[in-house]
Order: structure tokens, then C-alpha cells, then sequence
């Protein structure tokens, strides 16, 4: 015999309400830590479970490849390499100019 659940005296029983989003078939959405994708199958949610990478900013990065990193201003990565490029551009420019500025 499986005893009935307590009552906490509202006519429930005692536990919490789980409330389920309701969804239309083939529906998409991020999760809420934003590195995995739902998509709406038969009414329910069903979702990816990929680890998420964290970069060193504390942020939740979906795509933390090598690429997409330069490419990305808010990546550290991103204004190294403009610096980097910066300094080869004008260094050469400078270059350029002294040795037509010789002749």
C-alpha cells in the first residue's frame, strides 16, 4: 500500500508545480547557459548536453575555436593579432618611406 502524499493544507500536495513550457513542433531555442540547443519535438523540449568552455573573461563561449576568436573583438586574441598586424603594417611603411626619402 502506497500511502497518499501530505497535504499542506491548499489542496496540493506538498510538492512543488513543475511548470512545463509549452512548444510548437520544430521550435528552437538556447538553453539557459547558452552553449546548447533545444528543439520543440511532440510538445517537449528536447535539448543538446555539450559541456560548456568558459573563456577567461567568465563568459559562456558556444563557438571557442581559434578562428572565431580573431575574428571577435570582445577576445583578447582579436586585438593582440590587430596589434601585431598594426605594427608589421607601419613598421613596413616606415621602412618604405626612409629608403625613398634617402634617394
Amino acid at each position: 500500500v502506497i500511502p497518499d502524499p501530505p497535504d499542506n493544507g491548499d489542496g496540493g500536495d506538498g510538492g512543488d508545480d513543475v511548470v512545463v513550457a509549452q512548444c510548437n513542433e520544430g521550435d528552437t531555442k538556447l538553453t539557459d547557459e547558452g552553449c546548447n540547443t533545444c528543439v520543440c519535438v511532440e510538445e517537449e523540449w528536447v535539448c543538446t548536453e555539450m559541456a560548456c568552455v568558459q573563456d577567461d573573461t567568465g563568459f559562456t563561449d558556444p563557438d571557442s575555436d581559434l578562428f572565431s576568436s580573431l575574428l571577435d573583438p570582445t577576445s583578447p586574441l582579436y586585438w593582440i593579432m590587430m596589434f601585431v598586424a598594426l605594427t608589421v603594417i607601419l613598421g613596413s611603411a616606415a621602412s618604405l618611406w626612409m629608403l625613398v626619402r634617402k634617394r
